[in-house]
């Protein structure tokens, strides 16, 4: 992964952690000239 991709998916995993996820479904990273984007779902688990 470059640069931006990682960003955009730190970005994604900070926004899901501010609203008490502890876990995100990747959903599309989209990587374009004007830069990257990641789509995801923040969700609260429980793990077992």
């Amino acid at each position: 992964m470059d640069r931006n991709t990682d960003s955009a998916m730190n970005d994604l995993r900070n926004e899901a952690a501010q609203m008490g996820a502890n876990a995100i479904k990747m959903i599309d990273v989209d990587v374009v000239p004007q830069g990257t984007t990641a789509l995801g779902e923040a969700l609260i688990c429980t793990f077992e």
